[in-house]
């Protein structure tokens, strides 16, 4: 009998286990009232029938999906109960006051003791200079005391000097909240036990543990399972069918559909964290299955030639000839792909991405100008000129990040270009014997040579999303790709095809 093994090989007298601060460990945890998501559906239709081989069918199909299991993260970053945008606001105040005062404020460091080469304008401190404000949080993160010295080098490193010009304060607060010097200097050695924290930290720091998250030790993550999300679809379906008559078989349905969710993922295996918990309505919108229009056609048509059809003879070689032959096609147009456009720069409310700004253009303004657009020098975009800046990023006259510090802005949902393809075939089917036949196809894929662009960016990105600050914003790269992850196969494919049925 094989013995029984456990992973880790042993477990620790008292039950629990370490989270060592600041080494990237998560924590799990499941909700104890978890139960099996609830999935209640409802469908209605008509069936007509329209002459003797034809059926005209309309339905309403619909389903509400409630309780799906979602996990979030605990430790959001909070920037709000403890003070901390305040000061964010009052380092960007006195950044600009700095800047206003180039001259007074480098003056001010020299006096300090600061030596030429680092004085800058491009520094938060409070160096006394009217207008300015102490900022005791940022100070015992940097020096670990309240009152320490204005000296240090964080006051004016390229690290934090840009989280307050893009107005991340989230962003800000989630680089102090994951990084043991900081976190050390805060709270002091003595909270984080074992932790890599400088010699110079206090024992005991100003502020508590988890003054910026949750539980402070798990940097790489507090997370819950639980009951967290829902869904709803709405379709009117359309579905033209005749049977195969007189050589002859058609079927073609149309779905207007719409996919709503607050959870704008593409598995239940996935993390995809709530924009915040302070508000979880923020995140509903469009899901990536969220197809808006599909329609589909196939049919077969027989040639009336040969043995049982209208035109025939009676020699049997001719038959064999002139029997056997049919046409057929696939027929697929549908909407484009959903995806979200995001800010890029960081978290003006906390560690996620606050969404975007719109300014003088409307959702659907940008939708309508959406199309492929080919540059002079041959690379494809999905948006016109004048909404891209010369470095590549988005054009914030038009389309802006988020940079308004403890605000959320708006949640912009676009459909990629339409998606047509239709394959034709022709086939001539020879009989040799009762059970055995030879096939010949020739077959045209993407007959129309129709090309079918993704947007935006990888097509193995199944939940896309636009990163606005990017340099190579709009930037179309690969072909489309279905939600279920079926690729298209490119352009005309011509093939012929030959085979033994028995």
């Amino acid at each position: 009998m094989q013995a029984l093994t456990t992973n880790p090989a042993s477990f620790p007298a008292t039950g629990t286990f370490p989270v060592l601060a600041f080494s990237g460990q998560s924590v799990n945890a499941f909700d104890p009232h978890l139960r099996t998501p609830r999935v209640q559906s409802w469908s209605a239709g008509i069936q007509r029938q329209l002459g003797q081989d034809t059926v005209l069918e309309v339905r309403y199909v619909a389903n509400h999906a409630t309780g799906l299991w979602r996990q979030d993260n605990l430790n959001e970053v909070n920037i709000f109960e403890n003070g901390f945008l305040s000061e964010f606001n009052n380092a960007a105040h006195n950044l600009a006051i700095c800047r206003a005062n180039s001259a007074a404020c480098k003056a001010a460091q020299a006096a300090a003791g600061i030596p030429l080469n680092s004085q800058t304008s491009n520094n938060f401190a409070d160096w006394g200079l009217a207008g300015q404000a102490p900022l005791p949080i940022m100070t015992a993160a940097f020096t670990g005391s309240i009152g320490g010295s204005q000296t240090n080098a964080n006051f004016r490193s390229g690290t934090f000097v840009p989280f307050l010009g893009n107005g991340v304060a989230g962003a800000f607060a989630n680089t102090l909240a994951t990084t043991s010097t900081f976190m050390c200097n805060l709270a002091g050695k003595s909270a984080f036990p074992g932790a890599a924290c400088p010699s110079s930290a206090p024992a005991a720091g100003p502020f508590p543990a988890n003054f910026f998250m949750l539980n402070p030790h798990a940097t790489g993550g507090a997370f819950r399972l639980y009951n967290g999300s829902q869904s709803t679809y709405n379709a009117l379906q359309m579905e033209v069918r005749r049977r195969l008559s007189k050589g002859l078989q058609v079927s073609a349905n149309y779905t207007f559909s719409k996919s709503l969710t607050n959870y704008y993922g593409d598995s239940s295996v996935n993390f995809v964290p709530f924009t915040t918990l302070r508000s979880q309505k923020n995140d509903k919108g469009p899901s990536p299955w969220d197809l808006r229009n599909a329609f589909k056609a196939d049919g077969i048509y027989e040639f009336p030639f040969g043995p049982g059809h209208k035109w025939s003879t009676s020699n049997g070689f001719a038959n064999r000839i002139i029997g056997g032959w049919e046409v057929s096609s696939i027929h697929r147009w549908q909407s484009g792909r959903v995806f979200l456009l995001q800010s890029g720069l960081g978290g003006t409310f906390n560690q996620n991405d606050p969404g975007v700004v719109l300014n003088g253009i409307t959702r659907n303004q940008l939708q309508d100008m959406l199309g492929p657009q080919k540059t002079p020098n041959g690379q494809l975009f999905y948006f016109p000129s004048s909404l891209i800046a010369g470095n590549g990023t988005a054009n914030p006259a038009f389309i802006a990040p988020c940079t308004t510090p403890g605000k959320l802005c708006s949640r912009i949902f676009l459909t990629g270009p339409r998606f047509y393809r239709a394959d034709f075939s022709l086939i001539k089917k020879t009989t040799i014997t009762e059970r055995l036949n030879f096939e010949m196809r020739a077959e045209a894929l993407n007959a129309f040579n129709n090309i079918n662009f993704f947007f935006p960016g990888n097509e193995a990105t199944s939940v896309p999303a636009v990163n606005i600050s990017s340099q190579s914003f709009a930037r179309i790269t690969d072909a489309f790709r279905d939600p279920n992850t079926t690729d298209d196969n490119g352009g005309r494919i011509l093939q012929l095809v030959m085979r033994f049925n028995f």
